[in-house]
């Protein structure tokens, strides 16, 4: 098969969704290293991390060149399971490798790629045979390094896999800013996997919301009670705080004396600039609905964003739906996915599920030049506060201030 019939996807050519993921992923890159010191945050130099996101993106789907896979996208008859990540990872792994990258970054890329489909684990939990890896490379038209601008890497799948088993072992003492990195390049992997597939090409608007528009919100409240008043005070005492730049502030004001609009003016004031999105967290779906609807008054229906188990995404509510509608639903689930969006509402569990532990997390690239609020932050569970706690001391250190907000 020519080189330039390899598809990665039933609409797209192998050679673009791998440049385009490349691109995509370089992109979130440079934006977020306007507020992370690699160097200081992680040990490694910008130039460095930067090689490694690129190698993985480049050779993340490069496992579709083999024959059985393109017989499968096409819809043809193919015999077992077909598998194209796991030649990936060994691809990208031998390439990082050949650089003379460190143990860890050869783990780092090996593991986003071998799992931008699901969950991180652990290499050697799920190996698939050295045996499965040669019959892949016997079916692999090697005419797609050239495609995509890569000299062909020899690879010994033995070899390989020796590589990977040592630098796994290597990889464990890189510790918590070792973990934080790995799920920041696998963020910025994933989601622009996903966008690709769906946008080819085209650009996410991510939208805005301004400080104006909740300033004149508040002008429009009617001041008639002592609580009203009390309120004001309130917010005004909000507007002439002063930015101390340790990155965590804390908010405590009784119930009801207004905390909602007054965190999303303090999260407004702190917010870099408009590539930088604000998560509004809440302990229960309730009182997010609540505060949805309320950030939906000020700033409009299309600014906000609802992401929870509960969460009303989309739907086929058409009999016969056409082909322009389900493209419409395909687009709308990657940006749900992602976060493209200027104010995101959720759970602490929908949250913390996304920072902890091995899941995709493919809106965490967003949080650098952003603003997290943890409201009502005393519900979260006292034996999670110490997992909580690294979370809440490692993000700003990536650019994301942190507001916790409590009535207690």
């Amino acid at each position: 098969m020519d080189v330039n019939e390899l598809l990665s996807h039933p609409d797209r050519k192998l050679s673009d969704h791998l440049n385009g993921v490349k691109n995509l992923s370089l992109e979130k890159f440079e934006r977020i290293s306007k507020y992370i010191d690699w160097e200081n945050v992680f040990g490694y130099k910008k130039e460095e991390i930067r090689k490694v996101l690129e190698i993985s993106s480049l050779l993340h789907d490069i496992g579709k060149a083999t024959e059985n896979f393109q017989k499968k996208i096409r819809g043809h008859k193919t015999i077992g399971r077909v598998f194209h990540a796991p030649l990936s990872s060994f691809f990208t792994a031998k390439v990082l490798y050949d650089l003379g990258m460190k143990p860890f970054w050869i783990y780092c890329g090996y593991s986003i790629v071998r799992y931008h489909h699901g969950m991180l684990g652990d290499p050697m939990e799920e190996f698939r045979s050295v045996e499965d890896i040669k019959n892949d490379l016997k079916c692999l038209n090697r005419d797609i390094f050239n495609e995509i601008g890569i000299s062909t890497p020899e690879i010994d799948p033995e070899i390989v896999s020796n590589i990977i088993r040592r630098v796994t072992f290597d990889a464990k003492d890189e510790g918590e800013k070792g973990y934080f990195l790995i799920k920041l390049l696998f963020s910025i992997l994933t989601s622009s996997d996903r966008e690709d597939v769906v946008f080819k090409g085209e650009k996410l608007k991510l939208g805005s919301i301004k400080l104006d528009e909740l300033e004149d919100f508040v002008k429009k409240l009617e001041v008639k009670t002592h609580l009203d008043r009390l309120r004001q005070d309130f917010h005004n005492e909000v507007i002439s705080f002063k930015d101390n730049g340790d990155g965590i502030y804390t908010i405590c004001a009784p119930t009801g004396i207004g905390k909602t609009l007054a965190n999303m003016r303090l999260a407004l004031n702190l917010k870099n600039d408009d590539e930088g999105i604000i998560v509004y967290s809440l302990p229960l779906i309730n009182i997010i609905e609540q505060t949805a609807n309320v950030m939906k008054k000020v700033f409009g229906q299309d600014t906000v964003m609802e992401y929870h188990h509960l969460a009303e995404k989309f739907s086929l509510t058409l009999e016969e739906p056409t082909e322009e509608y389900i493209e419409y639903l395909r687009k709308y689930d990657v940006q749900y996915q992602t976060w493209n969006s200027p104010l995101i509402v959720t759970t602490f569990v929908s949250l913390l599920e996304g920072l902890i532990g091995g899941s995709k997390a493919p809106f965490l690239h967003r949080l650098p030049g952003g603003v997290l609020i943890l409201d009502e932050v005393q519900a979260i569970p006292h034996e999670k506060w110490e997992i909580v706690r690294k979370v809440i001391e490692f993000l700003p250190k990536i650019g994301t201030k942190i507001i916790l907000s409590t009535a207690t």
